[in-house]
């Protein structure tokens, strides 16, 4: 329970001086949740499911204003129960148009915080058109929440766990510690 506190202490105090300091929002990235196969669009697993709802617990106090998926449907899927909550309908991109998908989000994140749902494959490259490096994200990553926020107009990317695998099975909220 603290470490969800402490969580949710960093994505408030990261929203409130993006807001207070007339900075741009926040950008909140993930991987899609645990998905049922290795085809092309598998939807997510049960697993996944409640990793997605864990996920939109973590999120719901962030004051996402903008929701980004692919036009893969797990990604949509792993969005979907923060989008419902917080009334947004996400933006549909494709997955390999990381240019595009990159200035949407800059323009998007001047005024409001950002959730964007991608894939192992696609997410650094998005990381790297954001201008802050390319971290690699394992096949078994599903824990992994990116920040990226803007200090002095210059982006820093911090990265989180949040639901780790072993609790999302369990359907638990509680988060691990980073190493």
């Amino acid at each position: 329970m603290k470490r969800i506190l402490a969580l949710l202490t960093l994505v408030s105090a990261t929203t409130v001086t993006a807001q207070t300091t007339g900075a741009s929002g926040t950008i909140f990235l993930v991987r899609h949740a645990e998905k049922l196969s290795d085809a092309p669009d598998a939807l997510l697993s049960k697993t996944g499911e409640r990793r997605a709802a864990c996920l939109a617990q973590t999120l719901r106090d962030a004051d996402i204003g903008a929701i980004y998926v692919t036009q893969v449907k797990r990604t949509e899927q792993t969005a979907e129960p923060l989008a419902k909550q917080l009334g947004i309908q996400p933006t549909i991109v494709q997955a390999d148009d990381t240019g595009a998908l990159a200035a949407d989000i800059k323009k998007d994140a001047a005024s409001k915080n950002v959730l964007v749902v991608g894939h192992s494959d696609t997410l650094p490259k998005l990381f790297s058109q954001m201008g802050v490096g390319e971290p690699a994200i394992g096949r078994s990553d599903y824990d992994l929440l990116f920040v990226i926020t803007n200090s002095d107009s210059k982006p820093e990317l911090t990265t989180l766990h949040y639901c780790p695998s072993a609790q999302a099975s369990k359907g638990t909220g509680e988060m691990r510690p980073m190493r």
